[in-house]
This record gives C-alpha cells, sequence and structure tokens, in this order.
C-alpha cells in the first residue's frame, strides 16, 4: 500500500510498512527514514505526525531521559556508540557508550540503520539524532514537569489524602512562593546534613540561604530524597537515600500515569510508558532523572537566566532609572511557573522584545570519583579567572547575523519552540561544519590536556566578595602585544549616572 498523504512523489515504490523498523527489508526501511528525513528538513510539512518512519523514533526518543538521564549530549551518545568521528569536543566517555547500549535495546536494528543513514550523508544523521530525536527527549520532559508541579502541592507530608497539603500552597501557587520562600519548600530542599540546623530555626536559615551565609551545593542530598522522619546518619548517607515517599509518587505519574500516583488503580485505558517500553526494572539514570525534575519543582527558579523582562514601552532606549521602558509581561504563567508564550505585553509598553534563551551545563562526571576531591568536602571547581564560586559565570551575546537574516527570522518563524531547524527562513549548516570553523589561538600558552601550575594569564583563586585583585607585574602572555607586560590596577571611575534604591 502506497503513502496516502500530500507527499506521496519521494516514497514512490516504497510501502507504508517500510516505515516500521521490523520492516523485513532493511533497506527498504532506510530508504522510508531518509525520505522523511529530507521532506520534513525541506519544511514542506510541519506536521510530523505524517512522517510514519520518524514519528517511530522520536516516541521512542520519548522514553530517553528515563533511561540514560537528564543531561546526556545525545548527538555525543550516538556518536560514541557508533564508532563515528569525534567532533564534539572532550573525548567520549564509557558512560555515554553505556546510554547507547540502553537506547539500542529499545530500537531494533538501530546501529545497522545509523550507520546506512550516515553513509548517505552525516547531515541526515545529525538532522535525525540531533533535532527530531532531541526535540522529542525535550518535550517529554516538558510534560514530565507539568506532572510533577502538580504533585509537589502535596509534598509535605507523607499521605496527602490522610494528612492534607502544604499550608498555603496549591497547584496554581508561583514558583516565587516556593524554594527558601515557603518553610516546607525549604525543608524539602534543606541538605540533609544541616536539616537540624534548618529545624532549630527555619526562618533564620532561609534568610541565611538567601543572603548567602549559608552556601547550598549541586551534590548536596537534600531531605526530600530521604523518608519522611528519617534520622540522617553521617557516616551512611545512602541509608534511605531515594527511598522516599515523594520520589515515589513523581515516577508512578510518570511511568505509569497521574492516577497511580497514591498506589491507586490506572484510571487511562491508554497504555502507560512502562508498558509500553518493557520497562519493569527502574535503572539509576531515571532516579536521577526525577530527582532533577523534583528539585526543579521545589525550587522558585523560573529560568536559567535574567530574561523574563520582554516588553518595551516602544520610544526611550533608557529612562533615569534605567528599568521604567521595559516591562515584563502580563497573562498567567505557564504550570512551570514560566511566562514565556501565551502572555500580552501591557499597553504602556507593547512591543515585545526577542527571547534569548541560554543554558549552561557543566560536564563534571569525569570528576566523580571522591578521591580526586578536597578531603574537607569543598567543592575543587575554579572558573579559569580564578572564580570559585561560580557567581562569575555569564554569557555574552556576539552578533554574527548576515545581512537581514536575523530580521527575516524574527518575521516569519513566531513558532514558540525556538528551533532554527523549523524556520524557514534560516539556511542550517551541520554540527560537523560548524565545528571546522576554527580560529587560530591568539595567545601561546597551555590552557588545556594537562594539568596547570597555576590558572592562565595571573589570575589567583579569589572568592570575593570584594573587586579581584590584580596580580603586579604579570609575565602572562598578551593579546595584544607580543611579549609579556606588567599589570598595574585600573583607575577608578565614577559613571556619569547615579541609580535610586
Amino acid at each position: 500500500m502506497p503513502r496516502n498523504t500530500a507527499l506521496d512523489s519521494p516514497y514512490e515504490g516504497l510501502s507504508i510498512g517500510a516505515s516500521s523498523w521490523l520492516w523485513e527489508n532493511h533497506d527498504e526501511h532506510v530508504a522510508y527514514l531518509l525520505n522523511d528525513i529530507k521532506t520534513a528538513a525541506a519544511g514542506k510539512e510541519r506536521n510530523l505526525s505524517r512522517f510514519f518512519a520518524i514519528t517511530k523514533y522520536t516516541l521512542k526518543a520519548r522514553f530517553f531521559n528515563h533511561i540514560i538521564g537528564p543531561f546526556m549530549d545525545l548527538e555525543r551518545v550516538f556518536r560514541a556508540g557508533l564508532g563515528m568521528p569525534n567532533n564534539t569536543g572532550s573525548a567520549f566517555t564509557e558512560e555515554e557508550r553505556k546510554a547507547y547500549e540502553a537506547i539500542e535495546k529499545q530500537i531494533p536494528e538501530l546501529t545497522s540503520t545509523m550507520k546506512k543513514v550516515v553513509r548517505a550523508g552525516a547531515s541526515h544523521f545529525v538532522k535525525l539524532a540531533t533535532w527530531q530525536m532531541d526535540e522529542a527527549m525535550h518535550k517529554a520532559r516538558s510534560d514530565d514537569v507539568t506532572r510533577i508541579n502538580a504533585i509537589v502541592s502535596e509534598a509535605a507530608v507523607p499521605n496527602p489524602k490522610r494528612d492534607g497539603r502544604f499550608r498555603g500552597i496549591t497547584t496554581t501557587t508561583l514558583k516565587t512562593a516556593r524554594g527558601f520562600n515557603h518553610p516546607d519548600f525549604a525543608r524539602l530542599l534543606c541538605p540533609m546534613k544541616l536539616v537540624e540546623e534548618f529545624d532549630a530555626d527555619p526562618n533564620l536559615f532561609m534568610q541565611k540561604v538567601k543572603g548567602g551565609e549559608i552556601e547550598l551545593f549541586a551534590n548536596d542530598l537534600p531531605v526530600f530524597c530521604y523518608p519522611f522522619g528519617h534520622k540522617y546518619n553521617p557516616d551512611d548517607i545512602e541509608d534511605g537515600l531515594c527511598r522516599c515517599e515523594l520520589l515515589t509518587r513523581c515516577m508512578g505519574a510518570t511511568l505509569t500515569g497521574p492516577s497511580t500516583t497514591f498506589g491507586d488503580d490506572r484510571a487511562s485505558k491508554n497504555q502507560s510508558v512502562s508498558f509500553k517500553h518493557k520497562y519493569f526494572d527502574v535503572v539509576p539514570q531515571d532516579v536521577a532523572y526525577h530527582v532533577t525534575l523534583i528539585r526543579s519543582a521545589l525550587s522558585d527558579a523560573t529560568s536559567f537566566g535574567p530574561y523574563r523582562i520582554k516588553c518595551w514601552d516602544g520610544v526611550n532606549l533608557d529612562t533615569p532609572d534605567h528599568s521604567s521602558h521595559v516591562a515584563h509581561p502580563s497573562g498567567t504563567p505557564a504550570p512551570d511557573g514560566l511566562q514565556f508564550f501565551g502572555t500580552d505585553c501591557p499597553d504602556t509598553h507593547p512591543v515585545r522584545l526577542p527571547l534569548l534563551f541560554v543554558e549552561i551545563v557543566w560536564d563534571t562526571r569525569p570528576f566523580n570519583n571522591p578521591e580526586l576531591w578536597p578531603k574537607d568536602g569543598t567543592q575543587p571547581f575554579i572558573f579559569s579567572m580564578g572564580d570559585p564560586t561560580g557567581f562569575g559565570q555569564h554569557a555574552d551575546y556576539v552578533f554574527g547575523w548576515e545581512g537581514d537574516s536575523l530580521k527575516r527570522a524574527m518575521d516569519v518563524c513566531t513558532g514558540g519552540d525556538g528551533l532554527p531547524q523549523n524556520c524557514p527562513a534560516l539556511t542550517l549548516q551541520d554540527i560537523e561544519t560548524m565545528n571546522n570553523c576554527r580560529l587560530p589561538a591568539k595567545v601561546d600558552e597551555v590552557v588545556e590536556d594537562q594539568y596547570l601550575d597555576r590558572l592562565p594569564g595571573c589570575n589567583p583563586v579569589q572568592s570575593g566578595p570584594g573587586p579581584a585583585t590584580m596580580v603586579p607585574d604579570c609575565q602572562a602572555p598578551s593579546v595584544t602585544v607580543d611579549t609579556p607586560h606588567p599589570t598595574a590596577p585600573p583607575a577608578v571611575v565614577t559613571p556619569p549616572w547615579t541609580i535610586n534604591i
């Protein structure tokens, strides 16, 4: 039976059954998949559900979060597993290879299919692995966030049906009321090793966290990871770890359905995620995935960066207070507390500003060995400019659009996904081509691939909060002259404006 859509011509001679990865003629399946990839990339059909072969891979990709965790780069995973050239930066890890093995168990003939796709053109592989499949993973994660956000209002007690819910918190409460702005959320996020200090004076503890006196780190094990009423044992931190009621409820909501959250029978007649993917033994990556989403749902963070002000008055480039020319959008936030789309700018600030989203993830897995860490428990990571706190991390936007391409994209591509492959006004290049664009080093100094005696550029480790101190008579190479040159503290400059606080 031929494909019966408006896109029949590229599929002439292919049976519709060839869209299945179990089709007896594997070459015909690959041909069907390649036609899907090429036609989808052309942008003539925006509904991906009409691409029968791609859909089978993307539906499976929605499950990948559970078996490889939330932090894997899907292209790296596929390249590592397929033995492809590494054009993505650091060396492949054993964890990435094992992630590919987990995916391979889910999709029949995956390796032979991907190798044939790569032989047909590396860009086809990139479009499938890093566009369609990676996008499917992100959409599934968004759906899981929505389910978990609906549960965290019931997180403070072992049995919400019996014990009630949070004081003053409902599923519609804004994220700004969560985190260390609410004692119940704060206690769940509090590191288990500090819970006695929290219980002694919750309000004081929350103030210290928000004021920076108490620092919390990603590797701190929070209270919500342990059962309610658990007595923490510093000599055996794994006692009770991840055997908690909240984690059980959230995993039930995502894997077997919201109706099973409290142990009830499934209400839906559709197949559960667990049954659909024959997933009956929970793996550690899935626990990490759910713990990450729970931690995010409990916190008051609404974004990864300061991009929430998105409306302009259309007149003033600046105002004396440096703020009143812009405003927040109006409207009801999404279930995750974010105000991205589906909101309106107020009449006083009618011009919508473009949204720039920046998410930074550091791969610290090569340093998971506790023997590499300081014995006092402090974290060892330091930015190259000498900052051990992480507060110096930032992003700079460097304008690099060719001609009027940015204007055309803003006029035409107004969808909410922000994905360049869904913007027909843009011409894309694959990641291999992008990574081949390199500039020669401007400074002749060793900065990677070996241990360093000191940070580059005469940067001592300085925690602040005062201004960093420059090193006198620095002999580091310069980016502007051919020889080292001494440095001196800069002159103090008083800005020509005042800020009323």
